[in-house]
């Protein structure tokens, strides 16, 4: 009788789990928040993202619909969203005082939780001009998968789209939007994201800077540098932290506390105030 080894994942401490989180969030953001993505117009420090083109405007799309969604299972930590897994740090932190990063993460949730009502939305495949009023969380969750994924891979994204359209009154259903995915991507990628990418690269630099300035602290008791004798320059180490020791967690503690000593990419800026006007002329509520 054959028998089948599986391996059982250790579930990790809340120490462990919150330097893991971390430094996947910090991972992400850098990868969607930095002078690849974006160019920086504007002077001083009032700055308006804009990516440097439809590719890395795709790209940034894509990587934000998986900084919405759950994380995996089997990665000893719960199968919730990454918004998820912050809400639950900043309200019992490990590591330091989250005072400055629950502010972030709390309004980075409200902001994606709220609606705003899209008119006169032009669909040609279905023939339908409709508005549309999903909450910012679900259509950047679509607006990213549907640069994924294509028809066949689309089914749980055409049913998001259905409930929007039946929310106004419009008798269609699954194979109906499947049929008009290339009208939803290039109102959503095009136009949708592209008027609140500014606002997108504000929260998520704020949500970067706020997890550096959690961190330091925390970095600062734990950065140590020594003179190597036999090198003749000083290097630098992190001292063990005894309440995280699984080897996982061990690895994301040192890349999270190198990155927190690169500091972020970006510097903090505000937003040009022209965005509001753009944003009104786009949407309204």
């Amino acid at each position: 009788m054959s028998q089948t080894m599986t391996s059982i994942t250790p579930i990790l401490s809340d120490p462990e789990r919150e330097v893991v989180v971390l430094a996947s969030v910090v991972g992400i953001i850098d990868d969607m928040v930095n002078h690849a993505i974006f160019s920086f117009p504007g002077r001083d420090t009032t700055l308006q993202p804009f990516p440097e083109s439809s590719t890395t405007r795709a790209y940034f799309a894509l990587r934000l619909s998986d900084f919405l969604s759950q994380t995996d299972r089997n990665i000893g930590m719960a199968e919730v969203p990454y918004l998820r897994h912050l809400t639950q740090i900043v309200e019992s932190p490990s590591l330091g005082d989250s005072t400055g990063l629950r502010a972030s993460v709390e309004q980075f949730i409200v902001w994606l939780n709220e609606k705003k009502t899209f008119a006169k939305v032009w669909l040609p495949t279905l023939n339908i001009e409709t508005s549309l009023t999903p909450s910012r969380l679900s259509w950047l969750k679509v607006a990213g998968n549907l640069q994924k994924h294509d028809a066949l891979r689309s089914g749980g994204t055409a049913d998001d789209i259905v409930k929007w359209l039946q929310e106004q009154g419009h008798a269609v259903d699954r194979t109906d939007v499947l049929g008009a995915l290339d009208d939803f991507r290039e109102w959503l990628t095009e136009d949708a994201l592209s008027a609140y990418i500014p606002k997108l690269g504000f929260l998520l630099n704020e949500l970067r800077w706020e997890t550096f300035e959690y961190l330091r602290p925390y970095y600062r008791r734990h950065h140590v540098t020594e003179w190597d004798n036999a090198l003749q320059f000083h290097r630098y180490r992190f001292t063990p932290d005894p309440k995280i020791t699984t080897p996982f967690a061990c690895g994301q503690r040192h890349a999270l506390l190198n990155w927190v000593r690169k500091q972020p990419i970006v510097p903090r800026f505000s937003i040009d105030p022209a965005w509001h006007r753009i944003e009104d002329a786009f949407a309204s509520r």
